[in-house]
């Protein structure tokens, strides 16, 4: 009887061993051991005398219920364990599912939605800024090649007529009148129309033809003896102008030539040019027309006419100043003026930098026509030179796109008949009073 108690313990301790293992794999996913194995640790225990080695009879009852205990603890642990790998799952759901307050929610559709500015900034817009760039280009090349490009600003509403440097293209007042502007348009109210005795700047009508103001003052005129360049007829001297006079902004273009004229004698065409292939007495004829049109239209003030400007008003204009070989300083390049044959021809007017005073391309492009005769300077000081009283050649300043940088200098003189023209010669426009 003793001995069959001792196996029933046995055996009993046997399932409470196996029940143990069986939750250690729960827990802990291991490798079961082989059936075999589990099997000679049964056999082993079983083999034991009672009261013999580890398992005495009271110590054996007394393990017994240690590892039930164990076992029931196991059990309860391997639940909590599930229970809490549920609950780990349930709040892996997107956060939105667990928000109750809807100003705190997220719709899963707004995360993508965050994308789409960065898709803007990195792509739209570079792509919208070419568009723009690509219809503006087109834009200049319509109006200062007289190009017909079917691209432009036009296209979405915007037109280079419609701002102040509308001037530097020359383009028709009656133009911009069909685009929808109207005479009354603020491009137009805010330019004075007729010269003022203030001195501001006006613009010719219909001909956009801006005429800067240059106050009277005195200045050197010629050049030092150490000037790089300087030719023999340049003796400098000291000259007053004792009153103010307007001149062109610009080199007077085939366009406004066109317009008065009625032709375009010029070899490089396109109407922002500068007209050329003009003679003295070519462009003496356009000065007298355009005066007796503005002075019907009761737009010139009396004992004023448009003239060529005398050298010694061009050199103090182009000057506006300085005492340099040119008004940018003692240097120049093809990137400040048209000279020495770069780019080969006649460019657009205002093209290059102004000078201080903001007039353009008084160095390079076309020769520009003076209402002197050519001939030595006096000495010493004068006040209001207008050349000599006779002569055979008329002067010439500026230089031009065929010629060189020395020649381009605010001093340099040249000289033609008044019957001569050529594609290197042109003029620029004064506002003075009459000659007598």
């Amino acid at each position: 009887a003793s001995v069959r108690k001792s196996v029933e313990r046995c055996a009993t301790l046997r399932d409470l061993r196996t029940s143990e293992r069986q939750a250690d794999q729960k827990k802990h996913a291991p490798k079961a051991k082989p059936e075999r194995e589990r099997q000679a640790s049964a056999d082993h225990l079983a083999t034991e005398a009672p009261g013999e080695g580890p398992y005495t009879s009271d110590a054996l009852e007394e393990t017994i219920e240690e590892k039930q205990v164990q076992a029931s603890k196991d059990e309860q642990s391997v639940e909590a364990s599930e229970e809490v790998r549920k609950s780990e799952t349930v709040h892996a759901e997107p956060i939105e599912d667990t928000f109750d307050d809807e100003s705190v929610k997220e719709p899963v559709g707004e995360r993508r939605k965050r994308k789409i500015p960065g898709f803007f900034f990195c792509i739209a817009i570079p792509l919208f800024s070419a568009v723009i760039s690509l219809l503006y280009l087109c834009s200049l090349l319509n109006q200062r090649m007289d190009w017909d490009i079917p691209l432009g600003l036009d296209l979405m509403g915007i037109d280079l007529v419609g701002t102040r440097e509308a001037q530097i293209f020359h383009i028709k007042k009656e133009d911009a009148v069909n685009a929808g502007m109207g005479e009354s348009h603020e491009l137009f109210s805010k330019i004075e129309l007729v010269p003022s005795e203030d001195g501001k700047p006006f613009t010719i009508p219909n001909l956009d033809l801006v005429m800067l103001w240059c106050p009277s003052g005195t200045f050197q005129m010629g050049s030092p003896l150490d000037e790089a360049g300087r030719r023999d007829d340049e003796t400098p001297h000291t000259v007053t102008l004792t009153k103010g006079f307007w001149l062109g902004k610009y080199e007077v273009t085939q366009f406004q030539w066109e317009e008065i004229m009625g032709n375009n004698p010029s070899n490089f065409n396109a109407p922002s040019l500068p007209v050329e292939e003009v003679s003295w007495m070519d462009v003496t004829a356009f000065c007298l027309k355009l005066t007796e049109l503005e002075r019907t239209a009761d737009r010139l003030p009396s004992g004023m006419a448009y003239q060529l400007p005398t050298e010694a008003q061009w050199e103090y204009a182009c000057r506006a100043e300085t005492k340099t070989a040119f008004s940018f300083g003692d240097s120049l390049t093809t990137r400040q003026a048209n000279i020495s044959g770069w780019p080969g021809e006649t460019t657009v007017v205002g093209e290059y930098p102004s000078s201080a005073w903001g007039f353009y391309d008084m160095h390079g492009n076309v020769w520009e026509w003076c209402a002197d005769y050519y001939g030595e300077y006096p000495r010493g000081t004068v006040r209001d030179p207008v050349g000599p009283e006779n002569g055979s050649e008329r002067v010439l300043r500026g230089g031009s796109w065929d010629y060189s940088i020395g020649n381009a200098r605010s001093a340099d003189r040249n000289r033609y008949g008044p019957a001569f023209s050529n594609y290197s010669l042109g003029f620029r426009l004064s506002l003075r009073p009459t000659s007598k």
